[in-house]
């Protein structure tokens, strides 16, 4: 263990990072035999004995082991004490958030997950979905492949090669989430099995296949060597074996030798970890392309930096990147056309490092189907598929057509219908909105965020003079649905105001109070990717479209709750939402950050609630809870009404502070806040207890929960409370329904300001008829 091969190998330590391999083993050694019959009590191992930075700084290549001549595991060790690390939440915030993100998307990119495949609608031809027929390959295409804007070009190249080759494969589209190889090697193992066993149950769930292929290295080492301890998986195949067999059988046809001078990396976790060197090499000569070899090749290749989920880590400044390392190796070579590589996670680091270590007129960074393709002329359309292509084109067209006629029709049957009487519109409304005139599955690729309808709680509000069309769905229609009636406003006046209660529930009874108690109002907030489509009742966005989460405000909140009982040494936090058994997910983390007890109210009437009704529901817990203390977040992240924490004040009869970014409290005496104002101005007050406290982000950073967390909350005590009685007719609105709106062109005004002010004016004019 003194040799140092692995120091002079790691690229950790060659880029500048505190990290040894060397040193690493013999810290472990010494702390070893110090501790050998004698306490330890006070030094930890991590932490203590070896720097978190020095943890973190692995790449888990695996050059290390590689040239070991006695064997040890270095990355294996690091892992196992990474996981100590994320469970005290140790780790950059970049990367915390990642692990979230995934844990909450099933992707890096935090995308929805019918995103996930879009990249296949620039194809020619449809893509197979193996949950709905059968396919000799599964393609797992993984998260840069399939998200990434660069390798999602390369994958329609992969797709394209595969269709001219005749290969039948499919893909498990939105079925399929990050296969967690890099999950597992920063240290959350907890999220790493819930993601292997649901992409195992995907292909178990599947239609018959006979051997999964991916253009992603790091999917490829965790499907094939660690997939098996979850279940049985199927033969995986990196593409570039494939590559060679449909080259070598003549399934692809090389038209056009390239005769290049290429150089070649080897991805860690295809090559030094599972020995997969001779298969790219193998295409770059069926193609015609002059392989020139560098130094550091094979076994002994120079990691890009990006494994060990150092990708999501930023670079610490003063060091140098492993990336710009490797691309000067290759530039030295000297008159290189191509830096060729077959990884999605390589060619981003790589296209980065040319740019930014100065060699963008040296060579181009391409992966090695990109240069099959340009080998196999393969832009040229065959022409056995100008059937399919024509077929998809006239489904296009007519579909634009369609949508057109749908919106003119559905137009005037509104304009009509607002001229019938209400008695009678009624009904002829409700079957408007469930079935347009023309119902049409449509793809809107930069769609405009849906506003909502609303009909607030005026005294003789008059009705809109024209209804707004309904939104067609996008994809497929679920099955219809009766929407639940709105329960009639209470009526309001002047006269005789009514205010808002608290809800009442029957059987609802809080643990007797044996300290302090602080109530934590938190919502499983919704995130709309860039489609969507309407419920039937046309109130709402269909569950499909939306992921879902622990809104951000209300983990702040959270945080500072969980830092005031710590702080006094006594008490208990308890979590409180109104949302339907999906929110539990959100329930579970907060309980695994450390709340006590959580409380979920819910009812179908509750669904697209306004705030008050929200505060209301909230109020009639907290009544029965009697809290010292209430925290809210400002606001929520998908409504952002920023009215509940007020709302629930006011109803409470409590005093009330929002956007609080300070906080402290002895537990009995007033409250010393601070609030952020306009202009970066703070605004510091006392505030009597109890009181509800709307907490700013900012004011914290939110503990982590790793997901072994998680699983282990589901055992702390979740009441969840009928909300039946909630809806008595004192919300603020009802949602009346959501549409898009038309869109409308914008006009640029150029000239001096007199003569814009002039052009304005005369449009004023016109506008009014003057």
């Amino acid at each position: 263990t003194k040799c140092g091969r692995c120091h002079e190998a790691c690229p950790a330590r060659t880029a500048g990072y505190p990290l040894s391999p060397r040193d690493f083993i013999l810290d472990l050694r010494e702390y070893n035999d110090d501790a050998q019959g004698c306490p330890t009590a006070g030094l930890d191992l991590v932490g203590g004995v070896i720097a978190p930075e020095t943890l973190w700084a692995c790449r888990t290549c695996g050059a290390c082991q590689e040239i070991c001549p006695v064997g040890i595991e270095h990355p294996s060790l690091i892992v196992r004490m990474r996981r100590h690390l994320v469970e005290q939440g140790t780790m950059d915030p970049l990367l915390r958030n990642t692990i979230t993100v995934i844990g909450d998307t099933g992707n890096s990119f935090g995308e929805n997950s019918r995103k996930r495949s879009q990249w296949t609608k620039a194809l020619e031809f449809k893509v197979k979905d193996v949950r709905e027929e059968p396919a000799d390959t599964l393609w797992f295409v993984g998260d840069y492949a399939s998200f990434d804007p660069r390798n999602q070009k390369v994958s329609q190249t992969v797709a394209r090669i595969l269709k001219a080759a005749r290969e039948d494969f499919a893909l498990l589209h939105e079925g399929e989430k990050t296969a967690g190889n890099d999950v597992r090697r920063v240290g959350e193992e907890g999220l790493y099995e819930e993601l292997a066993a649901h992409n195992i149950e995907q292909m178990d769930g599947a239609k018959p296949f006979k051997r999964i292929i991916t253009t992603d290295p790091h999917s490829y080492n965790t499907i094939k060597n660690e997939y098996p301890s979850f279940g049985k998986a199927a033969p995986i195949e990196h593409y570039t074996s494939v590559l060679v067999e449909l080259l070598s059988s003549g399934r692809l046809k090389v038209k056009k030798p390239l005769n290049k001078r290429v150089t070649f990396h080897d991805p860690c976790h295809l090559g030094r970890l599972n020995g997969g060197y001779d298969a790219p090499r193998k295409v770059l000569e069926l193609i015609g392309c002059e392989l020139i070899e560098m130094p550091r090749n094979r076994d002994n290749s120079f990691c890009c930096g990006a494994g060990g989920g150092r990708i999501w880590i930023p670079d610490t400044p003063g060091t140098q990147k492993p990336s710009e390392n490797r691309v000067h190796e290759a530039a030295a070579l000297g008159g290189i056309d191509i830096f060729v590589t077959c990884c999605p996670k390589d060619l981003t680091m790589f296209e980065d490092a040319r740019k930014t270590g100065g060699h963008e007129n040296d060579f181009v960074v391409q992966d090695l189907a990109e240069l099959v393709a340009e080998a196999i002329e393969l832009k040229s359309i065959n022409l056995k598929d100008l059937p399919p292509l024509a077929d998809r084109i006239v489904k296009s067209v007519a579909t634009q057509i369609a949508d057109t006629v749908a919106a003119k029709l559905d137009a005037v049957l509104s304009a009509r219908l607002a001229s019938i009487p209400a008695a009678v519109a009624a009904p002829a409304a409700a079957q408007l909105t469930s079935s347009p005139a023309v119902s049409v599955a449509t793809s809107t690729p930069e769609p405009i965020a849906a506003p909502v309808s609303v009909e607030e709680k005026k005294a003789d509000a008059p009705l809109p003079s024209e209804t707004p069309v309904v939104a067609k769905a996008t994809g497929a229609t679920p099955p219809a649905s009766a929407s639940l009636p709105d329960t009639p406003f209470k009526p309001v006046s002047w006269d005789a105001l009514s205010p808002v209660v608290p809800a009442t529930f029957e059987g609802y009874e809080a643990p007797a109070k044996t300290g302090l108690r602080i109530l934590v109002t938190i919502k499983h907030v919704a995130k709309l990717g860039d489609e969507y489509g309407f419920t039937d009742d046309g109130r709402d966005v269909r569950r499909e479209f939306m992921e879902f989460s622990l809104n951000e405000w209300d983990d702040a909140a959270l945080e500072e709750a969980l830092r005031c009982i710590e702080k006094l040494g006594a008490g208990e936090v308890v979590a409180v939402t109104v949302g339907d058994a999906d929110a539990d997910a959100s329930l579970f983390k907060v309980l695994a950050k450390g709340a006590h007890r959580a409380v979920r109210i819910w009812d179908d009437s509750l669904a697209n609630a306004d705030p008050i009704t929200i505060a209301r529901a909230i109020a009639g817990v907290a009544a029965a809870e009697s809290p010292d203390l209430i925290f809210s977040g400002v606001q929520s992240a998908d409504q952002a009404h920023g009215a509940t924490g007020t709302a629930l004040a006011r109803i409470l009869g409590l005093p009330h502070a929002a956007v609080v970014v300070g906080f402290d409290w002895d537990g009995k005496g007033p409250l010393q806040l601070a609030r952020e104002l306009e202009g970066g101005l703070r605004h510091t007050f006392d505030l009597q207890a109890p009181a509800v406290v709307a907490i700013q982000t900012g004011i914290n950073t939110p503990r982590f929960a790793t997901m072994k967390m998680v699983k282990q909350a589901k055992q702390k005590p979740l009441v969840v409370v009928d909300g039946k009685s909630v809806q008595d007719g004192s919300g603020g609105y009802q949602v009346r329904r959501m549409y898009i709106p038309e869109q409308s062109k914008a006009e640029m005004l150029s000239g001096t300001p007199a003569e814009v002010a002039k052009f304005i004016a005369n449009l004023i004019r016109e506008k009014k008829g003057a």
